[in-house]
């Protein structure tokens, strides 16, 4: 009788075991997901922060170029952005025109190299940017330019790409994922 009562006890202890066992495992299974989730968030947090500072440089280099041509050494026009050869040529405002960050190994200068037509938003086309890393990661950015529009400046009427352009980043990464920065342009010393 004594033996009977041990094998119960017995029996009880080990489905104890299984229990609290198979608790342990979903317990870890859970934290597994969640870190995992947690990683894969981070990870897209990074990508739009590259990808938003793709498109913010794409606007300084394009702010730089017009800034070196006011600095009265280059003979420009503010809006000699576009390469033609080895020379800035006038933006031509014939609806939105796409382009892409082009260097000029020969002048030793940035300039916008014209995209034959504007893709589409998410598209992988446009200037291709690979950041070098562990996991290295490819992104996309074209700039759209454009006359101003509707958003007028201030104390004017309306603009057609004499004093002021529309500008738009686009930067495509990740499963055709897009961040996109706009800004206007100015001529700000028009009557000098």
């Amino acid at each position: 009788m004594n033996m009977a009562k041990k094998n119960k006890k017995l029996a009880f202890g080990l489905i104890e075991v299984m229990v609290a066992s198979s608790m342990i495992l979903m317990i870890l299974m859970a934290l597994t997901t969640a870190t995992k989730a947690a990683l894969q968030g981070n990870q897209l947090i990074h990508l739009r922060a590259s990808a938003l500072f793709l498109a913010q440089e794409g606007l300084e280099i394009t702010r730089g170029i017009r800034d070196n041509n006011w600095s009265g050494n280059s003979g420009l026009a503010w809006k000699s952005l576009q390469w033609s050869g080895n020379t800035l040529v006038d933006i031509s405002l014939t609806g939105d025109s796409c382009y892409k960050v082009e260097y000029n190994d020969a002048v030793k200068s940035f300039g916008l190299s014209p995209i034959i037509s504007c893709p589409l938003i998410g598209a992988n086309e446009g200037e291709l940017i690979e950041i070098e890393s562990d996991n290295p990661d490819t992104f996309y950015r074209y700039i759209k330019i454009g006359p101003v529009g509707d958003e007028l400046l201030l104390g004017s009427t309306e603009d057609n790409g004499e004093n002021a352009l529309k500008m738009t980043v686009y930067v495509t990464y990740s499963d055709n994922k897009t961040v996109e920065i706009s800004e206007i342009l100015t001529n700000w010393l028009p009557k000098y």
